[in-house]
């Protein structure tokens, strides 16, 4: 799959709000922020892929991530203006 968003790109993000499957939210995890796309959602966390099944260091090798480590979810791509390559 084609990345949704690469290095340098800036997004929106909608803090504290609810999000659901497919939403591409923003999260701490290791002291660091990341961003993924959400994939299920389980009552013991939240489980998180990257856009590139074979390189990205999502849920997949690190688990679920606990609800409150969600930050916010990306509602726009601002640079790049979206529809620009």
């Amino acid at each position: 799959m084609i990345p949704v968003l690469v290095p340098d790109d800036r997004v929106l993000v909608r803090y504290g709000v609810p999000f659901v499957i497919g939403d591409v939210v923003v999260f701490k995890r290791a002291d660091k922020m990341e961003i993924k796309r959400v994939e299920r959602i389980e009552d013991e966390g939240v489980y998180l892929v990257g856009d590139n099944d074979f390189m990205s260091l999502d849920s997949r090798s690190y688990g679920l991530i606990p609800p409150e480590s969600v930050i916010g979810k990306a509602i726009v791509r601002l640079w790049p203006h979206p529809g620009q390559v």
